[in-house]
């Protein structure tokens, strides 16, 4: 069809074609079609169904699918163009920003807040208008800033840190192993190990180089420190002072008790209210006052102590005594004689250091030894013993437990209670071993032969 304004062509429903003296197109259903404004304003070509692209006042739109999209988009004081090239390249283009993404190795961002590039996973830098950033070159270096921190890294060996709070910054830095610091507004702690300590807080600051010197002193001057190694040191606050200069002298404090020394041993003093103990030649010679107790010693000699019950003074080896409410008690010339009385209960006297020894009780009972058991006679809260050795020894219990043993154990009877059958075992031995008689088969008949027989 043909007249004197348009041409039309058409072999349907595959052909269609049109021209005119504004446009033209032509479309060979459904593979192809191709048109457009004689002015170029406008125009489109589709290869279906891998290939579209139009044009018109507003942009252009190109795609190449799956492979390829571009979008130009005209607006009114910009143009913007959008570039893919699936999967690997993705772009963004305008007066505000300008994008470029090489996936996954290459991503370049830009527009009015930021800019940034990164080459994954070696390096990336980026950076905004309020001057937050980042660099990294991965995996050594690090370096972050943004509202809440700031932050470097070089791995392993430096690291460096700034948190930035409401009222303060705290600022921490690192190097591995040597250098360690951080700092706020409340505290200062650097570090340069092993050598240099330096700390400061709101009621402390100190110096250290170890492990020659240490100072360090309180804001008020409450509390502080010196420290000359190993020969001068002084520690004070309100609670305790310590000084001391080696060997020379120690000093220390600690609320209301005081101690002195000097020379290490020659020279000790101990003291608080109502107490004092001094000492020479520690621990030698030693003189102490605590309340109504006295004590004095200059060992091994003298030796003496008063309370308020009792009394003790000795010179050794010569003389020793002690008195009391309940007891006195008077030793001369290292045991050669000793009397020790208990008020109420006994008077004892011993020669010899106990060669011969005798006791009465104020009960009536006694105990009467020479050399302990060569003669003995004993009556002492139901223990009763008699001895004349070798020849006879015997003794008697207040349960009934008796035993005789003569000439050396040649004979020897003893009774035993026994408490698994809650009766008296008896017999009879000549030898020490050899047993004459007992009473074993008539407790065994009674239902009582579950026992051990010998004597404990």
């Amino acid at each position: 069809m043909k007249n004197k304004d348009n041409v039309n062509t058409v072999l349907f429903p595959i052909a269609f074609g049109h021209k005119n003296k504004f446009k033209h197109s032509f479309t060979f259903f459904p593979l192809f079609s191709y048109g457009g404004t004689n002015d170029g304003r406008r125009s489109h070509l589709v290869v279906t169904p891998l290939f579209w692209r139009n044009k018109n006042e507003n942009g252009i739109r190109t795609t190449l699918f799956p492979l390829y999209w571009s979008k130009k988009d005209y607006r009114l004081y910009d143009t913007v163009t959008t570039r893919v090239f699936f999967p690997l390249y993705w772009a963004k283009k305008s007066s505000e920003e300008n994008n470029h993404i090489f996936f996954p190795l290459v991503y370049s961002l830009k527009n009015k807040e930021r800019r940034s590039f990164t080459f994954f996973p070696l390096f990336s830098y980026g950076k905004r208008a309020d001057s937050t950033g980042h660099l990294m070159v991965t995996p050594l270096f690090w370096k972050v800033k943004n509202k809440t921190q700031a932050a470097t890294t070089l791995f392993p060996l430096y690291v460096s840190r700034k948190e930035f709070l409401r009222d303060d910054t705290i600022t921490k830095r690192f190097f591995f192993p040597l250098f360690y610091s951080v700092h706020n507004k409340y505290r200062k702690k650097d570090i340069l190990f092993p050598l240099i300590y330096r700390v400061r807080d709101t009621a402390y600051k100190s110096f250290t180089f170890f492990p020659l010197f240490s100072f360090g002193k309180g804001v008020n001057s409450d509390k502080q420190h010196l420290m000359i190694t190993p020969l001068f040191g002084r520690f004070h606050s309100k609670q305790e002072t310590n000084a001391f200069l080696f060997p020379v002298f120690n000093y220390r404090r600690t609320g209301d008790e005081k101690h002195f020394s000097a020379l290490l041993f020659l020279l000790r003093n101990t003291s608080r209210p109502d107490y004092s103990k001094t000492s020479f030649l520690w621990p030698i010679c030693e003189r102490l006052k605590d309340g109504n107790t006295r004590k004095f010693r200059f060992a091994p000699i003298v030796w003496y102590a008063k309370t308020d019950t009792s009394k003790m003074f000795s010179i050794q080896p010569v003389f020793y005594s002690f008195k009391s409410k309940e007891r006195k008690t008077f030793i001369l010339s290292a045991y050669l004689y000793k009397l020790d009385r208990i008020e109420g209960v006994s008077t004892s006297n011993s020669f010899l250091w106990r060669a011969f020894y005798t006791k009465r009780y104020e009960n009536g009972d006694f105990e009467h030894r020479f050399l302990h058991l060569i003669v003995a006679n004993v009556k002492v809260d139901g223990h009763r013993e008699k001895s004349v050795l070798p020849f006879y020894h015997k003794t008697e219990e207040k349960n009934g437990d008796k035993s005789v043993s003569v000439f050396f154990g040649f004979y020897n009877h003893f009774k035993q209670f026994k408490t698994e059958i809650n009766d008296f075992y008896e017999e009879e031995r000549i030898f020490w071993f050899v047993r004459l008689r007992s009473n074993y088969k008539q407790l065994k008949s009674e239902g009582k032969g579950n026992f051990t027989r010998r004597k404990k």
